[in-house]
């Protein structure tokens, strides 16, 4: 009996190594033909971008060689007070004017300036460095 199940847990134990043989096997050609498809991928973008430079479209030139860099714009989030995030820039400029008058304490419309009696020469340099509500 002891036997018996000694001979099972071998058979197992090769089992298992033969899966993990096998599975490094397909590992492997995965990875390769990835790589291969990926090479395949920018060839054939290096051929796009040569024939578009040839005919004289440059758009489409500039438009591939920043598709190939990688390179990407990421837009900031602006949580808005309600919890939510905002998705115009409308919305976020009101936010982003909203904070500044909470942390910096300044006005940033002539409408706001004249009710807080502000001096002339402190309206002119508010002028300067804010942005006009849409009521100026």
């Amino acid at each position: 009996m002891k036997l018996h199940c000694y001979r099972q847990n071998i058979w197992k134990l090769r089992d298992v190594e033969t899966k993990k043989v096998k599975y490094k096997e397909k590992d492997k050609e995965v990875k390769k033909r990835c790589k291969a498809d990926k090479q395949q991928w920018f060839d054939d973008k290096a051929k796009e971008a040569e024939n578009a430079a040839n005919t004289g479209v440059s758009k489409r030139v500039f438009g591939i060689v920043k598709e190939l860099s990688g390179h990407r714009i990421q837009r900031t989030h602006i949580k808005l007070a309600n919890g939510k995030y905002a998705k115009t820039h409308n919305e976020e400029m009101k936010r982003w004017r909203y904070h500044f008058q909470e942390v910096l304490n300044y006005f940033f419309c002539a409408h706001q300036q004249k009710a807080a009696g502000v001096k002339t020469k402190q309206k002119q340099r508010l002028r300067r460095l804010l942005i006009r509500c849409s009521l100026c």
